[in-house]
């Protein structure tokens, strides 16, 4: 999620980089998938590609209560609001599978940390999707011992 460094964000901007993040991601994993010749791998990366673009939707589609669309959620400086960037000049498989643990453990922490800032079904939503990423990133390291 990009907020221009930003430590302060309402929960309409919060959801629109977390959309933004879960195409960037699934668009990640699509990639990959042309790198990889093992079967198993290929299998792995098409389904986190599949539960990213599901993410993406349930975040289209959550409600924002009127009286919520100002509040605001604010993360420490420490924790950036923009996920690791995709090096241009990789290419080993193992380097790709790295990458993306870092992001999927990066989601993990936005979510986690955006879910105990708030309360009802956001926060259900929010650790739900912290959940998955952080299964995401265990298929992930699965993957590295093909590798």
């Amino acid at each position: 999620m990009t907020h221009s460094g930003k430590n302060f964000v309402t929960i309409e901007e919060f959801i629109h980089s977390a959309i933004q993040f879960e195409i960037d991601s699934a668009e990640f994993y699509r990639g990959m998938q042309e790198q990889v010749s093992n079967k198993n791998a290929r299998e792995v990366l098409i389904l986190l590609e599949k539960e990213e673009r599901k993410h993406q939707q349930i975040l289209r589609e959550f409600p924002i209560k009127e009286e919520d669309k100002d509040a605001i959620l604010q993360f420490p400086p420490s924790l950036s609001l923009s996920m690791p960037d995709v090096p241009s000049e990789i290419s080993e498989v193992d380097e790709i599978i790295a990458v993306g643990v870092e992001r999927e453990r990066k989601s993990v922490e936005i979510y986690q940390k955006a879910a105990d800032m708030v309360s009802g079904k956001f926060k259900e939503l929010l650790t739900g999707l912290a959940n998955f990423e952080k299964q995401h990133e265990e298929k992930l390291l699965g993957l590295q011992a093909l590798f």
